[in-house]
């Protein structure tokens, strides 16, 4: 199997990189001397240095709480309105390996372009540096004067259906910048850093192989995966880069997942999506028998609520549990994810009764169900960093770094690591 022969390789490579650091610690010694002597000092390297990842999937997908290494993590420069402008991380660094632009191919200078503050989570921006920043007035939805720009939908204030962004390609939700143009995208880098493994001390989803054993089963025996992914925007792939045919063009969280699980495993995971942006439980529930259960699905994640909003966490909950039954009664083998939905902006309005849906939805978890809380994993990553470096549109998406936190979870439920 592709996971055994990767596991074997791994291990051989392990122990050759354990092999090889052995022996060269017996002449490290010699090799610093002679380097005080020539008035250098060879800088060392960490161990989370020298074990890189063999793939760029594990890059992306790998749980970043089963690692010491952060890729590519979003922060965005903002002026905090008391004169620093400053980005930040979700760990606290122990060493600042890269920080790029959004598209991943230019690289910021360290002491040119930001300076990292030690034993902090946080980035600051210099005086002359390349790097954009966000303004309060920018993630307010509010040009550069303090005006407000036409909120969307509000057809009086001159809000337009036909062109419905400004020249910037920017809107307006509640008191949020709404946009996914460059004005917005452009200030979102790109953090690589080392950080003290299990230094994450949020949420994190738990294996949960024992909840969903057929689909373990079919996985473990090469057999092929019918998968399919149910639900609302979020679930279409808003808002990866990816979507958008721009830099760096990364993958939606279910792409990234079926790659992982088809690298360490021989069978295929053919995956469908009839998921519809816009929709909430209820039209999950009024569409599953069309739509998913006379598929013959295999393993079906579903997750709505984002546009539940108002609804009690009750009321979700039934309506996921009818998607459920629904695909269940012609599909008796068929197995289950539910993941709840990312947190919404709490300053534009969309934010409601989102935040009772983790507790409504839980209990659906058991024999045939996995449950992935994305909503307090968000809640928890937002506790440390800035809602403008973790959503695509500024609003109800994730970006292309989030995206990836998804797949993680979703990783992390599915196999054991």
């Amino acid at each position: 199997m592709k996971f055994k022969q990767k596991m074997i390789r791994r291990s051989v490579l392990l122990l050759c990189m354990l092999l090889t650091f052995s022996f060269a610690c017996g002449c490290a010694d010699d090799k610093a001397k002679e380097k005080e002597q020539d008035g250098t000092k060879e800088e060392k390297k960490s161990y989370g240095e020298m074990l890189q990842y063999e793939t760029e999937l594990d890059k992306n997908a790998m749980p970043f709480w089963r690692t010491n290494i952060m890729y590519d993590e979003c922060v965005t420069m903002i002026d905090r309105g008391d004169g620093t402008i400053t980005a930040k991380m979700l760990l606290t660094p122990v060493k600042i390996i890269e920080v790029r632009d959004v598209t991943l191919k230019k690289t910021y200078t360290e002491g040119k372009d930001y300076t990292w503050n030690e034993g902090t989570n946080t980035l600051s921006w210099l005086e002359g540096s390349e790097i954009p920043y966000f303004t309060e007035n920018d993630l307010a939805g509010k040009d550069q004067n303090g005006n407000k720009i036409p909120a969307w939908g509000d057809t009086a204030a001159g809000w337009n259906e036909s062109n419905p962004w400004d020249a910037l390609g920017r809107g307006r939700m509640g008191e949020a910048l709404f946009c996914v143009s460059e004005f917005y995208y452009s200030k979102q880098i790109a953090v690589t850093y080392e950080y003290q493994y299990e230094d994450w001390q949020g949420s994190i989803t738990e294996y949960q192989g024992d909840k969903i054993p057929k689909t373990i089963a079919k996985l473990e025996a090469g057999d092929d995966l019918v998968t399919y992914i149910y639900g609302d925007s979020i679930f279409v792939g808003c808002d990866s880069s990816k979507m958008y045919g721009r830099e760096p063009r990364q993958d939606y969280f279910f792409k990234l997942m079926e790659k992982v699980l088809e690298e360490k495993y021989d069978g295929n995971i053919v995956l469908r999506n009839p998921s519809v942006g816009g929709m909430d439980s209820t039209w999950g529930a009024n569409n599953a028998q069309t739509l998913v259960a006379e598929k013959s699905p295999d393993l079906v994640l579903i997750g709505f609520g984002m546009n539940d909003g108002g609804k009690t966490g009750e009321q979700v909950a039934t309506n996921i549990r009818s998607i459920i039954d629904t695909i269940r009664a012609s599909n008796p083998d068929c197995e289950f994810i539910v993941v709840t939905p990312m947190v919404a902006n709490v300053n534009s309005g969309y934010l409601s009764t989102q935040g009772q849906f983790s507790v409504a939805l839980e209990p659906l978890s058991g024999e045939g169900v996995a449950f992935v809380d994305m909503f307090t994993v968000h809640s928890d990553i937002l506790k440390r960093k800035d809602f403008s470096a973790t959503s695509g549109n500024h609003i109800n998406h994730p970006n292309d770094w989030l995206i990836r936190v998804y797949a993680m979870n979703l990783i992390a439920c599915i196999m054991k690591l």
